[in-house]
């Protein structure tokens, strides 16, 4: 069993009653990786038991490596003071927001395309894009997402002006083009 000070410890008692299995992540951003192994508490004695295959994933981690149960709560204000920061300099750089809705979600689409092309990239096309890209384009939507909030009691529903395709339609129907 590893100890929770990290130590490596024998225990002669495998009768030891566990709880649920947990896992463990080298990452504090947990949602983005894949756990490194499982462990399992124990509520006879302060450590926690690993599998065989596990206990060699973490002796291969580097000496000082941190493990993770959850995303600690700095993890995420360091996430958030990002997507502020993305906020105050896209602001900055286009301080105007469109009052129609149509046109404000559009904006967080177009950002949304963006993180989708870089995650199907380092996915599908690893050269063509990274780690840091996807996080960069995350960042982003998160701002844009917060720009489309700030402004909810700005927006005019309104309906735009329509037109009718009918006759455009029946015009290209009767050339036998539709």
């Amino acid at each position: 069993c590893i100890g929770t000070n990290g130590e490596l410890m024998w225990l002669n008692k495998p009768q030891a009653v566990y709880s649920k299995p947990v896992p463990l992540y080298t990452h504090p951003a947990v949602a983005q990786v894949e756990p490194v192994a499982t462990k399992l508490e124990t509520q006879q004695f302060n450590c926690f038991h690993v599998s065989a295959e596990d206990f060699q994933r973490l002796k291969a981690l580097p000496v000082g490596a941190k493990l993770y149960t959850e995303a600690p709560a700095v993890a995420v204000n360091e996430l958030m003071a990002s997507v502020l920061a993305e906020v105050a300099k896209a602001t900055a750089k286009f301080p105007t927001w469109p009052t129609d809705p149509l046109h404000a979600v559009a904006v967080l689409g177009e950002e949304f395309g963006e993180l989708t092309k870089a995650v199907l990239q380092h996915t599908y096309e690893p050269h063509k894009s990274t780690a840091e890209d996807v996080r960069t384009e995350a960042v982003q939507t998160a701002a844009m997402a917060i720009r489309f909030l700030m402004s909810l009691d700005k927006y005019k529903y309104t309906r735009g002006e329509q037109h009718s395709q009918a006759a455009i339609a029946a015009a290209e129907a009767a050339k036998g083009g539709v």
